[in-house]
């Protein structure tokens, strides 16, 4: 068996590509079942963030073409496009795939270097993907000592001291464009975990008012009185534009939430006054022809970068202390895993079981002749089926290998 990463990352893929690859919360647990029913996957996980988007995944596979082959499909991009734009997923095997793990949950990999809210997102996404049973005993097994490992790191060395994450670096921004955040009206849009920190940094930095919205309006609300902000409908939103001077907005859309055609005649009721949106989404929720507009200054995730860089020189010092730790730990870590006989088993059974599947597919297709889309959901089915029957005995024996949840 192997160990994969796949995925892409602010540092080798600008917003409008990652945002083709990214997946919003509500298509994860489908997702993840796609993942697991590709060829030879026995175990996976989905990590999407406004910074990258990564899938983990075990296989009894030599590579990660079925993965990546699957990303690609999804992201909706022209076969001929992608080819163009060559490797533009990266991929880790075994011990890098294990380093490349620590390294993101410790904060190394993030665009705010140290920052804690990866953490919480690496385990909301573990459990998400136990939930589903998409990670079994072999994750389960990496990923508490991953966890582990990261509780020592942060307390042991001094990477994530200064607390800053992504939506601090926007506060940062709107105070540097304004000088006086004590003057200004802000509208939050979103009440996730990132609008939270958004508020409580606009808050901290006495920011005249702030206006929260979201769809379900009652996450808006109790984000409002937590944080003394004011909560108001989604439907309110562009009778409260004109009174704002900066829109921060932290919200999953499947298209774009503001574009310039809705607020054109607004911004001219502003007169000479400047507007400023920053939109920390992924996929972006604000068209980007809205900075088409006069007066009008767009920031996306990406336009951060040059303030989280002049944040890092603090780090790196830090950094070098981290990534010798996770190199030494790494490499016990993966040996770790192949010391559980259960685990070791269940793999091998969901082994035998594909070379079973695939060898009684070839011999059925071999002697009916059926288009390629007919074979394409045949071979799927089978696969279905195999998982299915599996999965009842399979998780009578990771009973026995106890349950572990990481809050």
């Amino acid at each position: 068996m192997n160990i994969f990463v796949a995925g892409m990352n602010h540092k080798t893929a600008p917003i409008n590509l990652r945002e083709k690859y990214a997946f919003r919360e509500d298509e994860l647990k489908e997702s993840l079942n796609n993942v697991k029913n590709l060829e030879g996957i026995l175990e996976c996980l989905i990590l999407s963030t406004c910074n990258r988007v990564e899938i983990y995944f075990l296989t009894v596979g030599e590579d990660g073409q079925p993965v990546i082959k699957f990303m690609h499909e999804r992201s909706g991009l022209p076969a001929e496009l992608i080819q163009n734009m060559g490797e533009i997923i990266y991929i880790y095997k075994n011990e890098k795939a294990v380093e490349h793990v620590c390294r993101v949950s410790a904060g190394l990999d993030s665009m705010v270097m140290g920052e804690p809210q990866i953490f919480g997102q690496i385990k909301e996404a573990y459990n998400l993907a136990a939930e589903a049973g998409a990670a079994g005993p072999v994750f389960r097994s990496l990923f508490k000592q991953v966890f582990s490992l990261v509780k020592k790191i942060r307390s042991s060395t001094e990477i994530g001291r200064s607390n800053l994450s992504v939506s601090h670096i926007a506060v940062s921004l709107a105070r540097k464009l304004f000088n006086d955040l004590r003057l200004c009206n802000v509208l939050v849009v979103g009440a996730g975990e990132m609008a939270e920190l958004t508020v409580q940094a606009l808050k901290n930095h006495g920011a005249k008012r702030v206006f929260v919205t979201n769809r379900t309006f009652e996450r808006a609300v109790n984000l409002a009185r937590a944080l003394d902000g004011t909560p108001i409908m989604l439907y309110e939103l562009y009778e409260y534009l004109p009174s704002v001077d900066i829109v921060i907005c932290s919200i999953s859309a499947d298209k774009y939430f503001i574009n310039k055609s809705d607020i054109e005649n607004l911004i001219l009721s502003k007169g000479q006054k400047p507007f400023i949106i920053i939109d920390i989404s992924v996929p972006r929720s604000i068209n980007p022809d809205v900075s088409e507009l006069e007066k009008v200054y767009l920031y996306n995730i990406d336009d951060l970068r040059s303030i989280a860089e002049a944040n890092l020189s603090s780090r790196i010092a830090e950094a070098e202390k981290v990534q010798a730790i996770i190199r030494e730990k790494a490499p016990r870590i993966l040996r770790n895993l192949d010391t559980d006989k259960t685990i070791a088993d269940i793999v091998e059974i969901r082994k035998s079981a594909e070379e079973i599947r695939r060898s009684e597919l070839e011999k059925l297709l071999a002697a009916i002749e059926m288009p390629e889309a007919y074979r394409n959901r045949i071979e799927a089915f089978s696969r279905s089926v195999v998982n299915k029957i599996l999965h009842k005995a399979l998780e009578k024996m990771r009973e026995h290998s106890g349950r572990m949840n990481f809050k």
